[in-house]
C-alpha cells in the first residue's frame, strides 16, 4: 500500500495505473509532466509530487478522482550554491501560477 518512486526519473505514470490499491506514493523528484494514469489509483491518501516538472494546472486534473486524498505535496525549495552564491527555486513551475491557489 506504500511505494516510493522518488527519484526515479520517471516520465509516465501508465504503468503504474494498475495499481488500484495504493495509499501513499511518493513520485518526488523525477521528470513528470504530466499525471495521466494517476486517475486510477482511488486509494491515494498521501501523493508527494514535489520536484517535478508540471507546468500547466491543466496536467492536474486527474487529481480530483482521488477523493480519499488528504496530504498533496506539489512543490519544494531547492537551494544550491554556486560560487558561493545561493539560489533559490520552485519546482513544478504550475506552483507559481495564479489559478494554482
Amino acid at each position: 500500500r506504500v511505494l516510493d518512486l522518488s527519484h526515479n526519473s520517471l516520465r509516465s505514470l501508465k504503468p503504474l495505473a494498475s495499481l488500484t490499491a495504493l495509499e501513499h506514493l511518493d513520485l518526488s523528484a523525477n521528470n513528470l509532466t504530466c499525471l495521466d494514469g494517476l486517475e486510477t489509483m482511488e486509494a491515494l491518501r498521501q501523493l508527494d509530487l514535489s520536484g517535478n516538472s508540471l507546468a500547466e494546472s491543466s496536467s492536474l486534473h486527474p487529481l480530483s478522482s482521488l477523493h480519499l486524498l488528504t496530504t498533496l505535496r506539489l512543490q519544494s525549495h531547492i537551494t544550491t550554491t554556486t560560487n558561493d552564491i545561493n539560489t533559490t527555486s520552485l519546482t513544478n513551475p504550475v506552483c507559481s501560477k495564479r489559478s494554482y491557489r
